[in-house]
């Protein structure tokens, strides 16, 4: 599975986009991105792709995020304002 990851910030100072499979990793400045797990599930409404990815700094992990891409299939239902 691939999982696309695309980065952008100030704090970076550049644009990265990288197709990443799991175990795959991306150097960004001391920033290494690691990708842990990637998954699709189907739901109800909508389909999704999300990943796990770790966050090293200097070697060192200091965080997870869990990037995820939604497809909506049905639209969301609707409210009654009272």
């Amino acid at each position: 599975m691939i999982v696309f990851i695309g980065i952008a910030g100030s704090a970076f100072n550049r644009n990265v986009e990288k197709e990443m499979g799991y175990g795959d990793k991306v150097q960004l400045g001391n920033y290494e991105l690691v990708c842990r797990s990637y998954t699709q599930e189907d739901k109800p409404n909508y389909g999704s792709e999300w990943a796990i990815m770790e966050v090293f700094q200097n070697g060192k992990q200091i965080d997870t995020l869990y990037p995820e891409r939604r497809f909506f299939t049905k639209p969301a239902s609707r409210r009654r304002p009272w």
